[in-house]
């Protein structure tokens, strides 16, 4: 493990936007449960696509929100 210094936009909402030193662009830092929950909308779309089943789109919304709110806290931290 190594301790660097990190630039940090925001630590706002559900992950931090944060620039490495050795990077020209910031990243999204995800909490662990966050990237979990993320994973487990992306399964059950994928399961739910293959069956043919009307909670398909109600599980690709929930998965479209999801990574629309980290999309907006990464974009508002970057401003």
């Amino acid at each position: 493990m190594e301790t660097i210094e990190v630039e940090i936009f925001t630590d706002q909402g559900n992950g931090a936007v944060l620039r490495l030193p050795h990077r020209k662009f910031p990243g999204l830092l995800l909490q662990g449960d966050t990237l979990g929950n993320l994973v487990a909308m992306a399964e059950s779309v994928e399961q739910l696509s293959a069956s043919g089943s009307v909670a398909l789109q109600e599980d690709a919304s929930a998965l479209a929100e999801s990574l629309r709110e980290l999309r907006h806290w990464y974009e508002l931290a970057i401003k």
